[in-house]
């Protein structure tokens, strides 16, 4: 069972650059999840939804599903996220994020990943 499911009809923060044209977090009804990604509903998901259906103004908060791939975090609405949500923090995070997995890519460590040296036996 996902971790995610306790949190089925209660707000949680969604970060999405896919859905919502930037990294910053949205708060949504978390409606179900599922094993390739999550129900969510909310005021702006369904009006980036009538901006796509032409004629439909009709439209209610629907749910909407998004895909893992285009979700980059969700946490609990009563877990604020502030740093996540400050630009310069941010940027700072995913610079990190950018660097160590450039490193695992060329296959040398980080300075703040070294390997500890082993003490040798006297």
């Amino acid at each position: 069972m996902h971790r995610l499911a306790q949190y089925v009809d209660q707000l949680v923060n969604v970060t999405s650059k896919p859905l919502f044209g930037d990294t910053g977090g949205r708060e949504c009804r978390l409606i179900s999840v599922e094993d390739i990604g999550l129900w969510l509903q909310s005021a702006e998901l369904t009006g980036a939804m009538r901006a796509d259906v032409k004629g439909n103004d009709n439209l209610l908060d629907v749910p909407v599903f998004v895909p893992y791939a285009q979700v980059l975090c969700v946490t609990p609405v009563t877990v604020r996220i502030a740093a996540w949500q400050a630009p310069h923090i941010r940027e700072s995070i995913l610079a990190s994020r950018e660097a160590r997995s450039a490193s695992k890519r060329s296959g040398t460590t980080t300075p703040d990943r070294a390997k500890p040296r082993s003490k040798k036996a006297r």
